[in-house]
């Protein structure tokens, strides 16, 4: 504790970390991915909140979130974005007891989108419910002065500046000085360039898919949240049962998704008329005697897709169950469509748009008798 006491008096701001905002962020943090993501919510959250409380109480600062922080963390990104006297401060926290250097995220420094104005280093040391702010700069510094190594921007401690109280007065009085440094370009992909990268992800079990992607890729997905929500699905999604349809558009296919010549009457066959990459599954049921089997067509339109969902009798019956119902399920659990067999009907269908990232599926149902399959775009 003495020495806790000696750091006290240095130039530091200390704030305390309370109770609730403890409490807060590790209910908070249990969501995330793995260990690591679980941890970077955790710091994080403990000082985005204690941080913007001193600011708008303390301070009497008015104080924004600039970014959608749950989707970067969850992809093991550390830092968060907020803005401060319209310029954006960038709080980088570690539990680390050496504070000779702080690391910053290359994404952080060189997506235009996600820099900010100034970078605070923050120590947390949650066991004592005390988080320090122990030195800033700018972006422009970290470019001008730190090299890039393993992904990250290194900056040593004698090259920030130590009094944190200062940088409100700076703001506040010189708000001109130039604090961002010029970026070139990164070239943009098309959504169907970044939809195909998404789908070509090969997860694996060490998490290592980052390095599958050239920094320019990687930083078309990171960029928009839109895509770092589709990426953190496709994650959890990878070793699931439910089918990612994303994958099919890439001629990758899961063994109980056949071709439907293998299962579907050729005289069935003939109703598909419309283009599209066409599976079908056998269900491994029989309602009422009749054994079925599903098939989903999938056809890319730009940012969207057309999928159209149709349930056939295999076997010896040629004809459906009279009033056998083929729903379509949003993520929330809603039936959206529910398409019901008449009597002597051959095969009911429904087709519907849906965008990357959504989620549904599709439910089977003869009064007690169901099944149901699970798909994501």
């Amino acid at each position: 504790m003495n020495n806790t006491l000696v750091e006290l008096n240095t130039k530091s701001l200390w704030l305390p970390i309370s109770d609730y905002i403890l409490d807060q962020a590790w209910k908070d943090s249990k969501s995330y991915y793995s260990d690591k993501e679980r941890q970077i919510a955790f710091i994080n959250t403990l000082s985005q909140k204690t941080i913007i409380t001193y600011l708008q109480e303390d301070l009497d600062l008015d104080v924004e979130i600039e970014s959608n922080h749950k989707s970067i963390w969850d992809l093991g990104i550390n830092g968060t974005i907020i803005k401060v006297n319209n310029q954006s401060l960038v709080l980088i926290p570690s539990e680390t007891t050496d504070i000779d250097e702080v690391s910053i995220a290359q994404e952080l420094i060189d997506i235009p989108n996600l820099i900010g104005d100034y970078y605070l280093a923050i120590q947390v040391m949650s066991e004592i419910n005390l988080l320090r702010v122990w030195g800033y700069t700018t972006h422009k510094k970290i470019k001008k002065e730190n090299n890039l190594e393993n992904n990250n921007y290194c900056v040593e401690k004698n090259k920030l500046s130590e009094d944190i109280r200062s940088l409100w007065l700076i703001q506040e009085f010189c708000p001109q000085v130039e604090t961002k440094a010029y970026l070139e370009h990164l070239p943009e992909l098309s959504s169907n360039q970044i939809t195909k990268l998404l789908n070509n992800i090969n997860f694996g079990k060490d998490n290592s898919y980052k390095e599958m992607f050239s920094f320019t890729q990687w930083a078309n997905i990171i960029a928009q949240e839109k895509y770092r929500k589709i990426l953190i699905e496709y994650r959890k999604l990878n070793n699931s049962p439910i089918v990612n349809l994303g994958r099919w558009l890439n001629n990758q296919f899961t063994e109980s998704w056949v071709d439907i010549n293998e299962l579907i009457s050729p005289n069935y066959v003939l109703s598909f008329r419309d283009p599209g990459i066409k599976r079908v599954k056998d269900l491994g049921i029989e309602i009422s005697g009749v054994k079925l089997a599903l098939v989903i067509n999938v056809i890319q339109l730009n940012d969207k897709v057309a999928i159209q969902v149709s349930l056939y009798p295999t076997g010896e019956k040629n004809v459906l169950p009279y009033n056998i119902k083929l729903g379509i399920v949003d993520e929330d659990g809603e039936m959206f469509k529910e398409v019901t067999s008449r009597c002597d009907d051959e095969f009911i269908r429904y087709k519907f748009d849906a965008e990357f990232g959504d989620q549904f599926s599709i439910k089977i149902s003869l009064e007690d008798a169901n099944i149901t399959e699970f798909f994501y775009i």
